[in-house]
């Protein structure tokens, strides 16, 4: 408390009295001060600030493992304005600077991914220079307040890995398996178990153009998509809206880790434009079926059918040093029959081939006198249309 004393020859004194709680009953002095309350932030929400040059907001918001978020910062004017992001679950600080083209533009900001479940700290910050002339106004905002917005968006969770090590492994079993490429996301990983002389049949379909490939990692760390695996098998489809893609997968080399490893990522191209927020999420599904090698006799015949894009493969062991092997095959144009000795035979791969075509609904090939010491043949009938099809196949050995 304070009073107010008129001492002799005008003017007035001030005289402050303190009282404390020290030896008095009844008085119950103030708790100390807490910690300040740091606001969370909310995913989905827009927080607005109003901070002056040098100001700065800070907040927490808690994120989930595994899963991706976009950052949205505008503000009433001037482009200094910053957001820094820091916590466990980040692999590294997030820091985000408006500028006038990404202001202008419909795409976040900024975009991250959480790797673990925790909370985030999240720094707005105004930059701005301290002026009052007109340009620098204009530009960094001079000395009035600028209001800030700030919204981060959870995209989604990952759900077939953001790193090689968390890739999902494929069962080559012909059962479809779903997935959704988020924004900010860049690949979905996959492993495929395999052996030298495996052969797959391989089926994509998306919501968007989408490519799924060999990918392979060198001797230098560095990641490569779609080439070839270290081994030299190689498998590359991108399927369009309502088209799916599908192909034969030859594993004509053995890899030394017995498996390849698959990637998935948005197309752009020459023909597909980069992707934008507004093409995400990207639903996929992929089907791996193993082809099953059926077993021929000499003086077999066998009607089959095959389903659009997919291929069937058959075996015949022919006693060394006999005279030849005679093929028939029956079915409409487009239709292929591919050989090769010791090894699954393929589009890419083969000793000897015959195409159904110009009307011709039966065809044969003879493969003369068999004077090497292989004595597995493999036969893969196939359509260069990628046409579903029905086929009548006949060998014999001559």
């Amino acid at each position: 408390m304070s009073y107010a004393l008129s001492p002799p020859g005008g003017g007035v004194v001030f005289m402050a009295i303190y009282v404390s709680c020290i030896g008095l009953t009844g008085c119950v002095p103030a708790p100390p001060a807490g910690p300040p309350v740091v606001p969370e932030l909310t995913p989905g929400e827009d927080r607005q600030d109003s901070l002056l040059p040098g100001g700065t907001s800070t907040l927490r918001m808690t994120v989930d493992a595994r899963t991706f978020y976009a950052v949205r910062l505008s503000t009433s004017g001037g482009f200094t304005v910053g957001v820094t992001l820091t916590g466990a679950p980040l692999a590294a600080p997030i820091d985000i600077k408006l500028s006038f083209l990404n202001a202008l533009s419909a795409e976040p900001q900024g975009r991250f991914y959480a790797q673990s479940d925790g909370e985030l700290q999240i720094v707005i910050s105004n930059n701005a220079q301290q002026g009052t002339g007109l340009l620098t106004s204009i530009l960094f905002g001079g000395s009035t307040p600028t209001t800030t917005t700030l919204r981060i968006d959870d995209l989604g969770t990952d759900d077939h890995g953001e790193t090689l090590d968390e890739a999902t492994a494929i069962v080559p079993d012909g059962q479809p398996i779903g997935g959704t490429l988020v924004y900010g996301e860049t690949y979905d990983y996959f492993t495929l178990p395999v052996q030298l002389g495996d052969l797959f049949n391989v089926k994509v379909e998306a919501t968007r153009e989408v490519t799924l490939a060999t990918t392979n990692v060198d001797r230098f760390g560095r990641f490569n998509f779609n080439v070839a695996t270290t081994a030299g098998n190689r498998l590359s489809l991108t399927p369009r809206p309502g088209v799916p893609a599908t192909n034969q997968f030859a594993i004509a080399a053995s890899e030394s880790t017995g498996q390849v490893l698959l990637a998935l990522k948005a197309a752009s191209g020459l023909f597909v434009s980069a992707p934008t927020s507004a093409d995400y999420p990207i639903e996929y599904a992929i089907t791996v079926e193993q082809v099953t090698s059926q077993r021929l006799w000499s003086g077999d015949t066998r009607s089959g059918h095959l389903d659009a894009g997919f291929t069937t493969q058959y075996f015949i062991d022919v006693p060394h040093l006999l005279g030849g092997l005679q093929i028939t095959l029956s079915g409409p144009d487009g239709l292929a029959l591919y050989v090769r000795r010791g090894q699954p035979a393929s589009f890419e791969r083969f000793d000897f081939y015959m195409v159904l075509g110009g009307g011709t609904a039966t065809d044969t090939l003879t493969i003369g006198r068999l004077q090497t010491r292989v004595d597995r043949y493999y036969l893969t009938v196939d359509s260069i249309l990628g046409q579903a099809a029905d086929y009548i196949l006949s060998v014999e050995i001559r």
